[in-house]
């Protein structure tokens, strides 16, 4: 509100061209978030690289936004003498503002940490990592290198060294007889080995090949090879004694990368330096001869500093006592906090159990809308919980149906809600979103949307113990039915 308010200050007092990159700016990006900049999305190559579209909302929050909120704190300058509406729109907008803040509280606070952390020590790291979701990486292996085909499990020798360092990557299991490799502790990035042998072998490393891996032998740079399938990083290393290294070092892309980045820092300060000098229009003393000065006797455009800054500070004040009351007179994690029962997720539109094998029940789902044209995209969202500790992976699959049996769209998940389901918590709810593409020759009439969960080795589906209602062996109909038109 506050940055809409300032573009519209900017566009009244002619000085959108002071804001006009960040305004322009911060709508593209919001844009690229939403929906409608699809076409855009899948037309220009490379821009499907950063994955997730609310990537951009890092740089409108903390780069874009501000400037044009600021603005929107000074009252929009008039020319017909409504100077006390000029003056209250900061108020007016810093209410708009916290208003909003207040109504989206429930949805940002977070999970209370659990008591006894104490001093964390790289094994702590470790066994939170190997018992949590991700298991070193994303559910959906996101980082993990391209020449990587089978993710290997812990190796408990390297596990162990973290206990105990220096950190030990060698795979001592495939060294030939009376090859001896020690560790040298050296800088994590840099990975030292004194190693001695009677003939040349294949030095095995439980190390990822990442861009930026260099091996060298007795300084020479020597090429690295990938063991398959695990894409470990193997070095060829001569008979006698010898120094390797294996380093992670920069790259060309990298380098680039750094140059851009310099580039860009000094071209921001530059023209930061040359619009001050620019616009530098009041010397010190003429400033607190404006601010002093009575708000009816400002030029038109003029900004009157003193009220102004009262108005933001009052604001800003506010806001800062509602959070201290907050964290310290009231309940720090109850106050605006929305918490569910475990059976009845408050936040979803319909509330609709079913239970699974008893293994997993669904509680309830959201519908973006239910009616639909052909080539619309329905979002359907549900909402799972874990009876119990799943040991199984399932898979979701959400598919509409018209008429029963004949399916027009579906959309399956690997990892519903975002991780394996033998890593689902059984305290909390996890929220499963999916898109079905309504089809171009969609006939008019009313679709049914049937769910369930299935195995991905097998493809067999766990059966429906119970529902509220829609039940059928293996698959469980949504309540509410979408409708066609056209």
């Amino acid at each position: 509100m506050l940055a809409l308010g300032g573009t519209l200050y900017a566009v009244r007092g002619r000085r959108f061209r002071d804001i006009g990159f960040y305004a322009l700016s911060s709508g593209l990006l919001l844009w690229l978030i939403l929906p409608s900049s699809r076409p855009l999305w899948e037309s220009v190559p490379g821009l499907s690289y950063y994955q997730f579209p609310w990537r951009f909302l890092g740089p409108v929050a903390a780069l874009l936004i501000p400037p044009v909120a600021g603005l929107g704190a000074l009252p929009s300058p008039m020319r017909d003498g409504s100077h006390r509406l000029a003056a209250l729109t900061p108020a007016i907008l810093g209410a708009v503002a916290v208003g909003i803040l207040a109504s989206a509280l429930p949805g940002i606070s977070a999970l209370s940490w659990e008591p006894g952390l104490g001093f964390i020590a790289q094994e702590d790291i470790i066994a939170a990592e190997l018992g949590g979701r991700w298991r070193g990486t994303t559910s959906t292996n996101d980082f993990v290198p391209t020449s990587v085909e089978m993710i290997p499990g812990p190796q408990e020798s390297v596990i162990a060294s973290f206990r105990k360092p220096p950190v030990d990557r060698v795979n001592r299991h495939t060294l030939p007889d009376g090859a001896a490799v020690t560790i040298v502790p050296d800088l994590p990035w840099v990975n030292r080995f004194s190693v001695t042998a009677s003939e040349a072998f294949q030095l095995r490393l439980y190390l990822f090949d990442f861009p930026g891996w260099q091996g060298y032998v007795d300084g020479i740079p020597v090429p690295i090879e990938i063991a398959h399938p695990e894409g470990f990083i193997t070095v060829a290393v001569p008979g006698g004694r010898h120094d390797v290294v294996v380093r992670f070092e920069s790259t060309p892309i990298r380098d680039l990368a750094w140059d851009l980045s310099g580039l860009g820092v000094a071209l921001l300060l530059a023209t930061m330096t040359y619009l001050t000098l620019r616009d530098r229009r009041y010397t010190a003393s003429e400033l607190v001869t404006t601010a002093r000065r009575p708000l009816d006797t400002h030029r038109p455009g003029q900004i009157s500093v003193g009220r102004e800054a009262c108005a933001v500070a009052a604001i800003g004040g506010i806001v800062i006592a509602v959070g201290l009351l907050k964290a310290t007179v009231f309940d720090p994690q109850a106050w605006f906090d929305t918490m569910s029962p475990l059976d009845t997720p408050i936040p979803a539109d319909f509330q609709q159990h079913a239970n699974f094998g008893g293994e997993v029940s669904m509680l309830a789902y959201d519908l973006s809308s239910d009616v639909v044209l052909p080539g619309d995209t329905l979002e359907i969202t549900l909402y799972w919980i874990a009876e119990h500790p799943i040991t199984a992976t399932y898979q979701s699959f959400v598919h509409l149906v018209y008429p029963e049996g004949q399916i027009q769209s579906q959309s399956d998940h690997l990892n519903p809600g975002g991780f394996p389901t033998d890593l689902w918590p059984t305290d909390r709810y996890v929220v499963d979103r999916h898109q079905l593409r309504i089809p171009d020759d969609a006939a008019a009439g009313s679709y049914l949307v049937s769910v369930g969960l299935f195995t991905l080795d097998t493809h067999a589906r766990l059966p429906v113990v119970a529902a509220q209602c829609g039940q059928r062996l293996d698959s469980v109909i949504l309540c509410q039915s979408i409708y066609v038109e056209r």
